[in-house]
C-alpha cells in the first residue's frame, strides 16, 4: 500500500465491511503470481510505459485467479481499484504488505 490508496464510490454499504472485503481481496491477490505480467506471489504487478517498468495495481487476471470478485461482489465492488499516491513509481521487487 506504499504506492496506492483504495478508492470506492459510496454504494450504500457499510464502509467497514467494504474495507474488510478490500483487505481480504488484496491479501488473496498478493498470495498468487500474476498470470499477465508474470511477477511472483508477494510482488506488485508491473506495467511498461515508454519502455520502463512501473508499479501497477493487481491486473484483472490476477484478481480473477485470486477469486477477488467473489469477495468483493457481495459489497457491490467488481474489482480492486485504487489511485496512485504520487505519480508513477519504477518497478522494484518490493514485497506486498499484508493488510
Amino acid at each position: 500500500m506504499d504506492y496506492f490508496v483504495f478508492t470506492t464510490a459510496d454504494n450504500g454499504q457499510d464502509p467497514q465491511t467494504v474495507r474488510a472485503a478490500q483487505r481480504q481481496a488484496w491479501n488473496a491477490c498478493s498470495q498468487i503470481a500474476c498470470p499477465k505480467c508474470r511477477v511472483r506471489a508477494g510482488q506488485y504487478c508491473r506495467d511498461r510505459v515508454a519502455g520502463k517498468a512501473i508499479m501497477a495495481r493487481f491486473h484483472k487476471p490476477r484478481q480473477d485467479a485470486a477469486n477477488a470478485p467473489s469477495v468483493l461482489g457481495p459489497v457491490g465492488i467488481y474489482g480492486l481499484s485504487w489511485s496512485r499516491v504520487r505519480g508513477q513509481h519504477a518497478w522494484r521487487e518490493d514485497e506486498i504488505p499484508q493488510l
